[in-house]
């Protein structure tokens, strides 16, 4: 973090699970401190720290020309797997995607690999996947097919899912068949 800004003050604020640590940088003055974090609402504790900033120590919200802001709570729930249990629909021939990675081994020859990369949120069997392609320019390749998005949710419904993510490649470009997957999850 750089210690000023030619203007105004440098705010940083990370959220964490029982803590907010603070730390506020400019016109040769730097304070830091923790307030409470407000689980309900995390918002809450970066307006205490900003009032606190205000009545303590002088620091207008305007005259902080940068703000960096991070969290280790989501990071937390990922580690301690804490949080719903998660489902993923993605376009079919992809559903590996997320979990095949890059192919940098340091035993790039051995019969016998230990896997590298961390258990998933969404394992194999809480994936599913639909018939559909949206190309790289927003064009269908292939419509959204209702059977294969009703069989999709079935599986995940089986799989005792809280929480569906849909991964449709590139629906970026044309967000419809993704619009259409989350009404008929909705509807279910």
């Amino acid at each position: 973090m750089t210690t000023q800004t030619d203007a105004g003050f440098t705010l940083g604020i990370d959220i964490g699970g029982t803590f907010t640590d603070i730390v506020c940088r400019g016109s040769g003055r730097e304070v830091a401190f923790k307030t409470p974090t407000t689980p309900h609402d995390q918002s809450e504790a970066v307006s205490v720290a900003l009032r606190r900033l205000h009545d303590e120590y002088g620091i207008a919200p305007t005259s902080i020309t940068r703000f960096v802001h991070g969290t280790t709570v989501s990071t937390n729930a990922l580690i301690e797997r804490r949080g719903a249990r998660l489902g993923l629909i993605m376009t079919e021939g992809f559903g590996d995607t997320i979990e095949i990675g890059r192919q940098i081994r340091r035993q790039l020859y051995d019969l016998a690999l230990k896997p590298e990369t961390p258990g998933w949120l969404a394992p194999g069997a809480r994936r599913a996947e639909v018939k559909e392609r949206v190309a790289a320019d927003g064009s269908v390749v292939e419509p959204l097919d209702d059977a294969s998005l009703a069989e999709a949710i079935d599986r995940l419904d089986a799989q005792e899912v809280e929480v569906i993510a849909v991964c449709l490649l590139f629906s970026f470009s044309r967000p419809e068949h993704e619009l259409r997957v989350r009404d008929a999850i909705r509807k279910r």
